[in-house]
């Protein structure tokens, strides 16, 4: 099976742009950026789109964010870049539970925490379970290796980054503010 997409970026992480075209042409030249995906109470993007863009032809391999409570629901999605042989790196945020939803609990609720510490599986064992290669960081100077190197290797990976071993981070995201929902500017 051939695939061919196109993918341009230009700039920062966060100040930069891009825009995506597929051969289909269902996306041509479509922007894409930071600010659109995890501004203004956007959570972001989605295993499914990520897998999608490994999946398209586009040279660069694609890095998807995910963190361990989200995590337990994409199990199919994991399964999925194993069987496609997805050109994607899984970088899992592994804080024992629903960070976002702890810090809202803090930040709204006085700290009073409900669902928000789960029990979350050994994602080892849940990546042999699916042939998917595995790497856990327990220190931040051993990362950037860890990624150049499955970057560099074919096919997708997940490496999971022990939050509780590194501690947190430096600032923590409560969601949009208290009764932001619904309101229109």
């Amino acid at each position: 099976m051939s695939t061919f997409g196109k993918a341009v970026w230009s700039g920062g992480l966060k100040d930069g742009k891009g825009a995506i075209s597929t051969k289909s042409g269902a996306l041509k030249d479509y922007p894409y950026g930071f600010a659109a995906r995890f501004e203004d109470g956007k959570n972001g993007t989605n295993p499914e789109e990520l897998i999608g863009a490994a999946h398209a032809g586009v040279k660069a391999k694609t890095i998807a964010l995910i963190g361990d409570g989200g995590a337990q629901l994409m199990i199919g999605e994991l399964a999925t870049a194993v069987e496609m042989q997805a050109h994607m790196v899984f970088v899992l945020m592994n804080d024992k539970g629903y960070g976002v939803i702890r810090n809202i609990q803090d930040a709204q609720y006085g700290g009073r925490h409900v669902y928000s510490n789960i029990l979350t599986p050994d994602f080892a064992l849940l990546c042999a379970a699916v042939g998917l290669p595995h790497v856990r960081v327990s220190d931040m100077a051993a990362f950037e290796p860890i990624l150049d190197r499955a970057l560099a290797a074919p096919g997708p990976c997940l490496i999971e980054v022990d939050m509780v071993a590194i501690g947190p981070f430096g600032a923590s995201f409560a969601g949009p503010p208290a009764g932001a929902a619904g309101k229109t500017a």
